[in-house]
């Protein structure tokens, strides 16, 4: 799995001519993360944050960046179309949408204050979340901030 995960990273890199990073949350956390995980338990918001402040570091120095998961189909290159979203329409950050939640499993973001100010406060709330359970011994999570509110 790792492998073919490898490859189609360098398969991008090369043919999008982009810079790729491939993040490995269980190299980055005492945690082994198999199976799926369900949204807003513990182990998910353990996986979510390494994401997210790798996400956050590369705005910070500037980058436009587009984070998604490796259980994508791309049929093609999306950057040329985000490229053109950006000249057509004032944005910060874009993410998959379905009128009720955002997902930050697929990001674009652009190098802004607001966009940091935005990733900053969700990696707080994920944050704030895992210790609540932690602390009332509970493996499901209750979002106390609307993170949703703040990728509007």
């Amino acid at each position: 799995y790792q492998r073919r995960v490898h490859g189609a990273y360098q398969t991008v890199a090369t043919h999008w001519n982009v810079s790729v990073i491939l993040i490995n949350p269980s190299e980055q956390s005492n945690r082994n993360f198999k199976g799926v995980l369900r949204v807003f338990t513990m182990a998910y918001s353990e996986l979510r944050i390494p994401f997210l402040q790798t996400l956050l570091l590369s705005i910070t120095m500037g980058y436009r960046t587009l984070l998604f998961e490796t259980d994508y189909l791309w049929v093609r290159n999306p950057i040329p179309h985000l490229l053109s979203l950006e000249k057509k329409h004032s944005f910060d950050m874009a993410s998959m949408w379905d009128g009720k939640i955002s997902c930050d499993c697929f990001l674009y973001v652009l190098p802004t204050a607001t966009s940091q100010k935005a990733l900053t406060k969700v990696i707080r709330v994920y944050q704030s979340n895992i210790n609540n359970a932690i602390r009332n011994k509970k493996k499901t999570l209750h979002m106390e901030t609307d993170s949703q509110g703040v990728l509007e």
